[in-house]
């Protein structure tokens, strides 16, 4: 092999071994198939009259909606009916159903995905809190619609991202999800979560760094073969 080819083949190489440090395969990837909560994941109902679990899987997709992918049934749901109803069987009191991811790396930059929505022409407002918990303290990230407002919860798959900057080396957590209705008699109805995944994203440095030692190298092994005068 002449020396032009053996360098291109080495740039090429670190150019590659570069762009794989910059890509962590996900340390998550759920979409709900098989039947109850997961392995790792938690929930917890801090509604005002908890009555039900604070999440769980669709008895009847047909009556609601199917899964942004799998089989119908295979997402995570909650709604109002969670907390306590009145004589008449309507929902009553403030929501807060809570479920979390397993417990994952966030030493390095991390990103959550998921996808979520509500029932089609839904006449109430819905809201979605999501955040993190770390070292015992919750962190919040974004709220999906938090004056829930009629209309404004997405009505059809949609996903969503959001990045949870380094937490150090050696930290964990857990990524969030938090139905929150502050009066389950005049808002919320039912909210869907499907395809969450949660992917770390190593620090730029790093691949930088080995291709810039990598072009030092190839840059000495050109001087070495420049023949002296």
């Amino acid at each position: 092999m002449t020396t032009s080819l053996r360098s291109g083949a080495l740039l090429g190489l670190l150019l590659a071994l570069a762009g794989a440090a910059q890509a962590d395969g996900p340390q998550l990837n759920e979409g709900f198939d098989g039947a109850g909560l997961p392995a790792g994941w938690t929930m917890a109902n801090f509604s005002t009259n908890p009555a039900a679990e604070a999440w769980f899987r669709p008895i009847s997709p047909a009556d609601t909606f199917a899964a942004q992918a799998g089989a119908p049934d295979s997402y995570i749901a909650t709604s109002v009916f969670v907390g306590a109803t009145d004589a008449d069987g309507n929902p009553m009191g403030a929501i807060d159903a809570m479920l979390a991811t397993p417990v994952v790396s966030m030493s390095d930059a991390t990103v959550l995905s998921f996808s979520t929505r509500t029932v089609a022409n839904n006449a109430f407002g819905e809201s979605l809190r999501i955040g993190a918990i770390v070292a015992g303290s919750f962190v919040e990230l974004m709220t999906l619609n938090p004056s829930v407002t009629v209309g404004a919860y997405p009505e059809s798959w949609t996903t969503f991202t959001v990045t949870l900057p380094a937490q150090g080396d050696g930290v964990s957590g857990r990524f969030f999800f938090e139905y929150v209705v502050p009066d389950a008699a005049s808002a919320g109805n039912f909210v869907g979560l499907d395809s969450v995944s949660v992917s770390a994203v190593p620090e730029a440095g790093s691949g930088l760094l080995m291709l810039a030692g990598g072009l030092t190298l190839l840059a000495w092994q050109r001087r070495r073969r420049v023949p002296s005068a």
